[in-house]
């Protein structure tokens, strides 16, 4: 992927954005990451998909390098990248970028400098602010090992620095999306890279959920 100067606009789509909840809301008294696939248009930054990686201990390098080889594969087959990390903390009152987030979000970032970290916000993970497809904060990176923070909760639009982060279709469409899915259980469905380590057929990809996610 080539490189360009450091975005200041995000777009998350509604499959990114209801995966990466799902994967949090499975596990709700475990830490989870993953990564988010996509690319560059223009000078913004677009998180198509997410892939769930783990729920039991974040820091297991060895798999997680396993993992990334996998993903990688498969977005050479695709054409897309991987253009972000993202996280969600076991405690809910611990807010904040973490020595796992900051090492795997760098990582990539090294090898994708438009790549940006996102920090579920476990306190705010209500039903009213998911249906507003609320309850993360995503992380620009703004110099070696150094982040600005946008939050969801604080605007709707870019921040008094410029950053922001857009949503496709729109925050209400896939934040009801997601609120439908959880009620209905739809998140057990979900298969991380820890599953699928204890059952290979398991599919990080998660198939089964396309037709849940697409908007």
């Amino acid at each position: 992927m080539a490189d360009g100067p450091a975005v200041r606009t995000a777009e998350l789509a509604a499959p990114a954005y209801i995966k990466m909840m799902l994967h949090a809301a499975k596990y709700p008294t475990t830490a989870v990451n993953g990564v988010f696939i996509g690319d560059r248009v223009g000078d913004k930054i677009v998180l198509r998909d997410a892939i769930p990686l783990f729920h039991s201990p974040l820091n297991l390098a060895a798999m997680l390098e396993v993992a990334l080889l996998q993903i990688d594969g498969h977005c050479r087959s695709t054409g897309m990248h991987i253009v972000g990390y993202y996280q969600a903390n076991e405690h809910v009152d611990k807010f904040r970028m973490d020595s796992v987030f900051s090492s795997i979000a760098c990582q990539i970032n090294q090898n994708n400098s438009s790549a940006v970290g996102v920090l579920i916000e476990n306190a705010d993970m209500t039903i009213d602010t998911l249906r507003q497809g609320g309850g993360y904060a995503v992380f620009f990176s703004v110099g070696a090992k150094k982040w600005h923070m946008w939050r969801a909760k604080d605007t709707a639009g870019a921040d008094d620095k410029g950053f922001v982060c857009g949503m496709t279709p729109g925050p209400a469409a896939a934040g009801q999306a997601l609120v439908d899915l959880v009620a209905k259980g739809v998140q057990d469905e979900l298969v991380d890279f820890d599953c699928h380590l204890d059952d290979i057929s398991l599919d990080v990809l998660n198939p089964a959920l396309a037709k849940h996610v697409a908007l």
